[in-house]
Protein backbone atom coordinates (compact mmCIF):
# COMPACT_ATOMS: atom_id res chain seq x y z
CA UNK A 1 0.00 0.00 0.00
CA UNK A 2 1.26 3.52 -1.02
CA UNK A 3 2.41 5.84 1.68
CA UNK A 4 0.07 8.19 2.68
CA UNK A 5 0.68 11.56 3.68
CA UNK A 6 -0.57 13.16 7.05
CA UNK A 7 -4.02 15.21 6.87
CA UNK A 8 -3.44 18.72 7.45
CA UNK A 9 -2.76 19.69 11.37
CA UNK A 10 -1.25 16.02 11.78
CA UNK A 11 2.63 14.50 11.26
CA UNK A 12 3.84 10.88 11.18
CA UNK A 13 5.50 8.89 14.29
CA UNK A 14 8.75 9.70 12.80
CA UNK A 15 7.94 13.34 12.83
CA UNK A 16 6.54 13.34 16.39
CA UNK A 17 9.26 11.45 17.93
CA UNK A 18 11.66 14.08 15.95
CA UNK A 19 9.83 16.86 17.83
CA UNK A 20 9.66 15.23 21.33
CA UNK A 21 13.14 13.54 21.27
CA UNK A 22 11.24 10.42 22.77
CA UNK A 23 10.28 7.00 21.67
CA UNK A 24 7.93 5.36 19.73
CA UNK A 25 6.98 3.91 22.55
CA UNK A 26 7.01 6.81 25.12
CA UNK A 27 4.94 8.49 22.53
CA UNK A 28 2.02 5.87 22.39
CA UNK A 29 1.44 6.26 26.34
CA UNK A 30 1.24 10.08 25.67
CA UNK A 31 -1.59 8.95 23.06
CA UNK A 32 -3.19 5.97 25.72
CA UNK A 33 -3.56 8.84 28.32
CA UNK A 34 -4.96 11.58 25.99
CA UNK A 35 -2.40 13.64 25.27
CA UNK A 36 -1.93 13.24 22.21
CA UNK A 37 -4.92 12.71 19.85
CA UNK A 38 -4.11 10.14 17.37
CA UNK A 39 -5.88 9.83 14.09
CA UNK A 40 -5.90 6.09 11.84
CA UNK A 41 -7.86 6.61 8.32
CA UNK A 42 -9.86 3.35 7.61
CA UNK A 43 -8.06 0.94 6.12
CA UNK A 44 -4.24 2.21 7.50
CA UNK A 45 -2.38 0.03 9.72
CA UNK A 46 -0.35 3.12 10.89
CA UNK A 47 -1.90 6.44 11.92
CA UNK A 48 -0.52 10.27 12.39
CA UNK A 49 -0.92 12.27 15.69
CA UNK A 50 -2.22 15.73 16.22
CA UNK A 51 0.69 18.12 15.05
CA UNK A 52 -0.94 20.67 17.81
CA UNK A 53 -0.73 17.80 20.79
CA UNK A 54 3.03 17.26 19.92
CA UNK A 55 4.19 20.55 19.92
CA UNK A 56 2.01 21.34 23.25
CA UNK A 57 3.32 18.09 25.16
CA UNK A 58 6.99 19.14 23.86
CA UNK A 59 6.39 22.97 25.16
CA UNK A 60 5.48 21.33 28.40
CA UNK A 61 8.83 19.21 28.40
CA UNK A 62 10.81 21.99 27.52
CA UNK A 63 9.67 23.65 30.75
CA UNK A 64 10.34 21.31 32.77
CA UNK A 65 6.78 20.18 33.71
CA UNK A 66 5.97 16.84 35.35
CA UNK A 67 2.73 16.28 32.79
CA UNK A 68 1.29 13.42 36.01
CA UNK A 69 1.44 16.01 38.01
CA UNK A 70 -2.33 18.17 39.05
CA UNK A 71 -0.63 21.25 36.36
CA UNK A 72 -3.53 20.06 34.21
CA UNK A 73 -6.35 21.37 36.85
CA UNK A 74 -4.82 25.01 36.50
CA UNK A 75 -7.05 27.36 34.63
CA UNK A 76 -4.72 29.78 32.21
CA UNK A 77 -7.02 33.09 30.93
CA UNK A 78 -7.20 36.18 29.45
CA UNK A 79 -7.41 38.21 33.17
CA UNK A 80 -10.32 40.47 33.53
CA UNK A 81 -10.65 43.19 35.15
CA UNK A 82 -11.76 41.36 38.63
CA UNK A 83 -8.41 39.55 38.19
CA UNK A 84 -6.72 42.38 38.57
CA UNK A 85 -6.12 42.43 42.04
CA UNK A 86 -5.09 38.76 42.64
CA UNK A 87 -2.58 39.87 39.81
CA UNK A 88 -1.11 43.10 41.62
CA UNK A 89 -1.38 40.54 45.26
CA UNK A 90 1.19 38.01 43.80
CA UNK A 91 3.19 40.75 41.78
CA UNK A 92 3.44 43.08 44.81
CA UNK A 93 4.56 40.20 46.64
CA UNK A 94 7.67 39.24 43.79
CA UNK A 95 8.30 42.65 43.16
CA UNK A 96 8.06 44.92 46.18
CA UNK A 97 7.52 44.61 49.91
CA UNK A 98 4.47 43.31 51.82
CA UNK A 99 1.75 41.73 50.22
CA UNK A 100 -0.31 44.82 48.86
CA UNK A 101 -3.09 44.47 46.34
CA UNK A 102 -3.06 47.91 45.17
CA UNK A 103 -3.40 48.12 41.43
CA UNK A 104 -0.87 50.02 39.31
CA UNK A 105 -2.70 52.36 37.19
CA UNK A 106 -0.72 50.72 33.97
CA UNK A 107 -2.53 47.40 34.58
CA UNK A 108 -6.29 49.16 33.91
CA UNK A 109 -4.50 50.84 31.11
CA UNK A 110 -3.35 47.76 29.49
CA UNK A 111 -6.66 46.14 29.79
CA UNK A 112 -8.37 48.98 27.80
CA UNK A 113 -6.02 49.22 25.09
CA UNK A 114 -4.75 45.65 24.53
CA UNK A 115 -7.14 42.81 26.48
CA UNK A 116 -4.66 39.92 25.37
CA UNK A 117 -1.38 41.56 27.59
CA UNK A 118 -2.18 40.32 30.87
CA UNK A 119 -3.04 36.62 31.54
CA UNK A 120 -4.12 34.99 34.79
CA UNK A 121 -3.41 31.31 36.07
CA UNK A 122 -5.61 30.62 38.67
CA UNK A 123 -6.79 27.60 40.93
CA UNK A 124 -10.27 27.02 42.65
CA UNK A 125 -10.28 30.25 40.50
CA UNK A 126 -7.84 31.85 42.68
CA UNK A 127 -4.97 34.02 41.03
CA UNK A 128 -1.68 31.94 41.43
CA UNK A 129 0.28 33.11 38.93
CA UNK A 130 0.28 35.69 36.08
CA UNK A 131 1.95 36.79 32.84
CA UNK A 132 2.31 40.58 31.06
CA UNK A 133 3.15 40.73 27.27
CA UNK A 134 3.74 43.73 25.60
CA UNK A 135 3.06 44.36 22.22
CA UNK A 136 5.28 47.29 20.44
CA UNK A 137 5.98 49.05 17.06
CA UNK A 138 9.21 46.96 15.87
CA UNK A 139 12.35 49.53 16.66
CA UNK A 140 10.72 51.68 19.56
CA UNK A 141 12.14 53.38 21.78
CA UNK A 142 10.19 51.65 24.26
CA UNK A 143 11.55 48.96 24.38
CA UNK A 144 15.03 50.33 25.49
CA UNK A 145 13.68 52.13 28.04
CA UNK A 146 11.78 48.64 29.43
CA UNK A 147 15.33 47.14 29.06
CA UNK A 148 16.66 50.06 30.96
CA UNK A 149 13.66 49.61 34.03
CA UNK A 150 13.45 47.72 37.26
CA UNK A 151 9.60 47.37 36.63
CA UNK A 152 7.18 48.32 34.19
CA UNK A 153 5.36 50.77 36.53
CA UNK A 154 9.21 52.54 36.11
CA UNK A 155 8.31 52.59 32.10
CA UNK A 156 6.05 55.33 32.48
CA UNK A 157 3.78 53.23 29.09
CA UNK A 158 1.43 55.17 27.70
CA UNK A 159 -1.35 53.54 25.88
CA UNK A 160 0.21 54.85 22.54
CA UNK A 161 2.64 52.92 22.79
CA UNK A 162 1.18 49.42 23.46
CA UNK A 163 0.36 47.93 20.06
CA UNK A 164 -2.82 45.73 19.57
CA UNK A 165 -3.27 42.99 17.81
CA UNK A 166 -4.68 42.76 14.42
CA UNK A 167 -3.83 40.64 11.21
CA UNK A 168 -0.85 41.34 9.12
CA UNK A 169 0.77 44.01 11.76
CA UNK A 170 4.46 43.70 12.97
CA UNK A 171 4.98 43.59 16.49
CA UNK A 172 8.01 43.16 18.93
CA UNK A 173 6.79 41.32 21.79
CA UNK A 174 8.20 42.41 25.37
CA UNK A 175 7.58 39.55 27.86
CA UNK A 176 7.07 41.81 30.61
CA UNK A 177 7.10 39.15 34.00
CA UNK A 178 5.71 35.98 34.53
CA UNK A 179 5.13 34.97 38.47
CA UNK A 180 3.64 32.88 40.69
CA UNK A 181 2.50 33.05 43.86
CA UNK A 182 6.02 33.06 46.21
CA UNK A 183 3.61 31.66 49.12
CA UNK A 184 3.64 28.66 47.63
CA UNK A 185 6.18 25.96 48.38
CA UNK A 186 9.11 25.40 45.98
CA UNK A 187 8.30 22.27 44.05
CA UNK A 188 4.65 23.99 43.06
CA UNK A 189 6.22 26.94 42.49
CA UNK A 190 8.91 25.12 39.63
CA UNK A 191 5.99 23.47 38.35
CA UNK A 192 3.05 25.67 37.75
CA UNK A 193 6.27 28.44 36.84
CA UNK A 194 6.65 25.85 33.62
CA UNK A 195 3.09 25.46 33.14
CA UNK A 196 2.59 28.90 33.00
CA UNK A 197 5.35 29.71 30.77
CA UNK A 198 4.56 26.90 28.68
CA UNK A 199 0.86 27.81 28.18
CA UNK A 200 2.05 31.11 27.27
CA UNK A 201 3.89 29.98 24.70
CA UNK A 202 0.97 28.47 23.45
CA UNK A 203 -1.12 31.73 23.29
CA UNK A 204 1.66 33.58 21.54
CA UNK A 205 1.93 30.62 18.84
CA UNK A 206 -1.66 31.24 18.67
CA UNK A 207 -1.50 34.87 17.68
CA UNK A 208 0.45 33.38 14.65
CA UNK A 209 -2.30 31.45 13.63
CA UNK A 210 -4.83 35.05 13.90
CA UNK A 211 -1.93 36.27 11.38
CA UNK A 212 0.22 38.97 13.90
CA UNK A 213 3.52 38.81 12.92
CA UNK A 214 6.07 38.83 15.77
CA UNK A 215 9.17 40.04 14.94
CA UNK A 216 11.33 39.29 18.00
CA UNK A 217 10.46 38.10 21.40
CA UNK A 218 12.48 40.14 23.91
CA UNK A 219 12.73 39.36 27.69
CA UNK A 220 14.73 40.37 31.00
CA UNK A 221 16.12 37.23 32.98
CA UNK A 222 15.23 37.75 36.68
CA UNK A 223 15.43 34.32 38.35
CA UNK A 224 17.72 31.16 37.57
CA UNK A 225 14.49 29.15 36.71
CA UNK A 226 13.50 32.06 35.11
CA UNK A 227 16.78 32.02 32.62
CA UNK A 228 16.10 28.75 31.96
CA UNK A 229 12.98 29.04 30.88
CA UNK A 230 14.06 31.52 28.26
CA UNK A 231 17.05 30.01 26.82
CA UNK A 232 14.83 26.36 26.63
CA UNK A 233 11.94 28.40 24.48
CA UNK A 234 15.16 29.42 22.19
CA UNK A 235 15.36 32.94 23.43
CA UNK A 236 19.30 33.77 23.53
CA UNK A 237 21.39 36.64 25.85
CA UNK A 238 22.59 40.04 24.73
CA UNK A 239 24.45 42.69 26.57
CA UNK A 240 22.65 44.37 28.92
CA UNK A 241 21.43 47.72 28.66
CA UNK A 242 21.86 48.49 32.72
CA UNK A 243 23.89 47.04 34.91
CA UNK A 244 22.58 43.87 36.95
CA UNK A 245 20.15 43.11 33.56
CA UNK A 246 20.08 39.39 32.06
CA UNK A 247 18.42 40.24 28.63
CA UNK A 248 17.38 37.83 26.25
CA UNK A 249 15.89 38.22 22.50
CA UNK A 250 14.63 35.48 19.42
CA UNK A 251 14.58 36.99 16.22
CA UNK A 252 11.68 35.17 14.82
CA UNK A 253 12.67 34.60 11.49
CA UNK A 254 15.74 33.81 11.94
CA UNK A 255 15.20 31.36 14.80
CA UNK A 256 15.13 27.87 14.33
CA UNK A 257 13.92 26.86 17.80
CA UNK A 258 10.67 24.91 18.27
CA UNK A 259 8.70 27.46 19.86
CA UNK A 260 9.73 30.08 16.94
CA UNK A 261 9.52 27.22 13.95
CA UNK A 262 5.48 26.58 15.65
CA UNK A 263 5.28 30.24 15.72
CA UNK A 264 5.80 30.14 12.04
CA UNK A 265 3.70 27.40 10.65
CA UNK A 266 1.06 28.75 12.74
CA UNK A 267 1.44 32.00 10.73
CA UNK A 268 1.57 30.22 7.71
CA UNK A 269 -1.60 28.48 8.22
CA UNK A 270 -3.06 31.90 8.54
CA UNK A 271 -1.75 33.13 5.43
CA UNK A 272 -1.52 36.85 6.28
CA UNK A 273 2.15 36.43 4.75
CA UNK A 274 0.77 35.36 1.25
CA UNK A 275 -2.21 38.00 1.20
CA UNK A 276 0.63 40.73 1.98
CA UNK A 277 2.90 38.80 -0.66
CA UNK A 278 0.14 39.26 -3.54
CA UNK A 279 -0.78 42.53 -2.17
CA UNK A 280 3.11 43.79 -3.07
CA UNK A 281 3.23 42.15 -6.08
Amino acid sequence: MPRMKPPKGYCTLTEATRILHLSNESIRRYVAKGKIHYLLPDGRKQGFYRKRDVYNLANELNAFVNTEEETTALNFTVATREDLAGIARVGNALFSSGNSTTIPSWRYMLLERNAETQYALKQDNEVIGFATILPLKPGSKTLERLLRSDTISQAALSAQEIETFEPGKHIDLYIGAIGIDPDLDKDKRRRYGAALASRLINAIIDLGRRGIIIDKVIALGATHNGIRLLQAFGLHEIEPKAPGKRAFIMDVKESGSSVSMQYKEALQESRVTEEQDSTNG
